[in-house]
């Protein structure tokens, strides 16, 4: 296991810092970093949001700009784990029962947290930069560490001899802590450029294997790399996931079998969109809810699994989109109107002068839905305008 020797020998000489001084570095510093971040992604979803084409057709394939609030999350942290009622002394914040088990937990769930012991600790390396190392298990092993400074956030995971954290962890989500072996490394970065841009990175350098009632499979490489600038707005979105296989146990347990992501996305400050060559391997990914399929998708099953597009004034796709899926709402614990269950661009769409309404410039666009009264199927020279919940299909305006 890697060990931050000069870390901690430079902690080892100073006193950890005051909990007024960990809340004052995440509201300074991870809240400056959160709100580049949230102006890079208000500045592209604007331009995005002004083809009416990508309103369409992305929200009949469920993609939608998170919504969150970068003040919450930092007053998340204060309060509820950096708070002065956490602290342990030498840098230790014990995390409480209640971010696991809720508000009012049952005795077996306190229980469970008591056995695992999170905690995060805290060392402040030099004047500009804060360690925030995640505790798991009795022995207080640190498999995943943060490191803050103004205008970056870093993160690496090692788990190369954390057995006993990875049990711990599995205790947390209310399965058995047993654990056949666990080994890998992997990295993150997240940096801002200036108020309204950021630069991001997500990879692993050692394939990660994890055995046990927690296990995981992720190869190794670059799996995400990320640039958004909301001022122009520009980005550029790059995806290298091989497969990647997950389990964590609890009730319901949850698995994701997905087999590949490649391709990449770039928005210029002309407003164009390419998507390039995007991939979800050669079979359906699933995810799982207690050993039910609650969500399937095949991108392009009959056509090569893998798409291109560029979005305009008008959206070209190549050879064609067809995203198919199945969803378990009950699984999902969701209770929508209606099901999409699969989406297909056969030919050339564009934008109109009005709101969420889409034109069928050549060729056709239909959605197939579950119950079926809500799809719709509509060819050239017809527009598709979404409305009430549903879509309507008629004469362009």
């Amino acid at each position: 296991m890697r060990v931050w020797m000069s870390l901690i020998a430079v902690a080892a000489c100073s006193p950890p810092p005051a909990p007024s001084a960990v809340r004052a570095k995440v509201d300074t510093d991870l809240g400056g970093l959160l709100a580049s971040a949230r102006a890079a992604q208000d500045g592209i979803t604007a331009a995005l949001d002004a083809h009416s084409t990508l309103a369409v057709v992305g929200g009949l394939c469920g993609l939608s700009a998170p919504s969150w609030d970068p003040a919450a999350v930092t007053g998340w942290l204060d309060q509820q784990v950096f708070a002065d009622a956490n602290t342990k002394g030498d840098g230790r914040y014990e995390l409480p029962a209640a971010l696991f088990c809720g508000d009012t937990p049952d005795p077996a769930c306190t229980e469970r947290v008591a056995l695992a012991q999170p905690a995060v600790r805290v060392e402040q390396d030099d004047p500009g930069t804060m360690r925030f190392a995640i505790e798991l298990d009795a022995d207080h092993d640190e498999p995943l560490v943060f490191q803050l400074q103004p205008g970056e956030l870093d993160a690496t995971l090692d788990l190369d001899g954390e057995d006993a954290a990875i049990g711990a962890f599995a205790q947390l989500l209310g399965a058995e802590p047993v654990s056949a072996g666990a080994t890998g490394y992997a990295s993150a970065i997240v940096s801002s450029v200036d108020a309204s841009s950021i630069v991001a990175m997500v990879g692993v350098d050692n394939t990660i294997e994890v055995q046990g009632s927690v296990s995981a499979t992720i190869s190794d490489g670059e799996l995400i790399s990320l640039g958004a600038d909301g001022s122009a707005p520009a980005g550029t979105l790059a995806l290298a996931f091989g497969e990647l296989a997950l389990h964590l146990p609890g009730v319901p347990s949850t698995d994701l079998d997905l087999p590949s992501a490649t391709g990449s996305v770039s928005l210029s400050p002309s407003g164009l969109l390419e998507l390039d060559q995007l991939w979800l391997g050669d079979r359906t990914t699933t995810l799982s809810r207690g050993g039910v399929p609650a969500l399937t998708i095949d991108l392009d099953p009959d056509d090569g699994r893998s798409v291109s597009a560029m979005v305009g004034a008008t959206a070209t796709v190549t050879p064609r989109l067809d995203l198919r899926r199945t969803v378990d709402d009950a699984a999902l614990g969701e209770t929508p109107a209606f099901d999409v269950t699969e989406v297909v661009v056969d030919g050339t769409l564009a934008s109109t002068p009005v709101a969420d309404q889409v034109a069928v410039q050549q060729g056709s666009f239909t959605a197939t839905t579950e119950p079926a009264s809500f799809g719709f199927a509509a060819s050239a020279g017809q527009c598709v305008s979404a409305s009430d919940g549903g879509y309507v299909v008629g004469a362009c305006p």
